[in-house]
């Protein structure tokens, strides 16, 4: 997170848990992902296919932590990192 952001955009998506994030994650890698989610499935095809990026998730429901989703020399890392921000809308922060 050297770098300025890429991208930041606002989704329609709200967890009271990250882990529910992760699953998604997995089911997106085995294929079984509705192909009609053109966000989910834009970031996780990012997320697949570049290295050394970082992606930062924030639901609104979850008003205490984000979740940075990252990739470094082809190894995923998952993080929930405590946030001190007070948000409206859930997003989505790329780093690449």
């Amino acid at each position: 997170m050297l770098k300025p952001c890429s991208n930041t955009f606002n989704v329609p998506y709200n967890t009271t848990h990250y882990s529910h994030v992760l699953s998604m994650w997995k089911h997106y890698k085995k294929g079984y992902l509705n192909k009609n989610d053109t966000i989910i499935n834009s970031i996780f095809s990012f997320r697949e296919k570049h290295d050394n990026h970082v992606i930062i998730y924030s639901s609104v429901k979850i008003p205490n932590s984000v979740l940075m989703l990252g990739k470094v020399d082809g190894k995923y890392v998952n993080i929930n990192i405590p946030w001190q921000f007070n948000i409206k809308k859930s997003f989505v922060a790329v780093y690449a």
